[in-house]
């Protein structure tokens, strides 16, 4: 849903470059990293909890929705299977 604001914001600056990646491997070329952020997401820890909100790539999203993927906490080290413990909260373009 576009509110007045929305619109008043867009004509002003123009159409936003999509944020940065941040996740902590994106700066190493692996296949689950690539581009520009596509999606907001938070890490819940099952043993220390959850995590603030990342910008993450459209490779890393995918990647996280596999029901293989283990993900390592970046605090306490703990695995966890990436679709239980990442959750997509959306696009950052809406």
């Amino acid at each position: 849903m576009s509110t007045a604001l929305d619109t008043d914001l867009a004509a002003l600056v123009g159409e936003m470059e999509a944020p940065a990646c941040e996740g902590v491997m994106h700066a190493v070329e692996i296949a689950a990293h690539g581009g520009p952020a596509a999606h907001y997401t938070r890490l819940a820890c099952p043993e220390c909890g959850i995590k603030p909100i990342k910008a993450h790539c459209a490779p890393f999203v995918r990647w996280a929705r596999q029901s293989n993927s283990m993900v390592i906490c970046p605090d306490c080290k703990c695995v966890s299977y990436a679709p239980d413990t990442i959750a997509i909260l959306g696009p950052v373009n809406q």
